[in-house]
């Protein structure tokens, strides 16, 4: 079957290996598909799809589950724009708790673990939340 993306290739169906990343961690995921022989994109059956997003669904809830890292907790607080001293005065922990944090040294709370996850994914909540 000639590739319905660039026309040029043909489609072999193979497994090839796609990496899923998500708050810092990352998990690799073989996917069944399509593959065209010249451009390399994929095209996926409904059940591919269903078993890529259920894979990449399963993976997300267990990093959820575990505390956030160090890396992610510093890229977080960057992208609010808060400095270590003020992020410690919005979610607790004092003025060298984010050090610490990002050092790997102690970790957030499951209150303050849970809204720096809060606040990565809706950042427009942070004036709310920090007056």
């Amino acid at each position: 079957m000639k590739c319905p993306l660039c026309g040029k290739g043909t489609l072999v169906p193979e497994v090839r290996e796609e990496t899923c990343e998500y708050l810092g961690k990352s998990i690799n995921i073989q996917m069944p598909g399509k593959y065209c022989s010249s451009c390399g994109d994929g095209i996926f059956s409904t059940s591919e799809t269903e078993y890529y997003l259920e894979t990449v669904k399963a993976f997300r809830a267990q990093v959820d589950s575990e505390p956030l890292p160090p890396a992610a907790i510093r890229k977080v607080r960057k992208r609010l724009k808060l400095t270590q001293k003020r992020a410690g005065e919005i979610f607790g922990g004092g003025i060298r708790a984010f050090s610490q944090y990002e050092r790997g040294i102690t970790r957030p709370g499951k209150a303050a673990d849970t809204l720096l996850r809060l606040l990565d994914r809706h950042p427009e909540l942070l004036k709310e939340v920090a007056n």
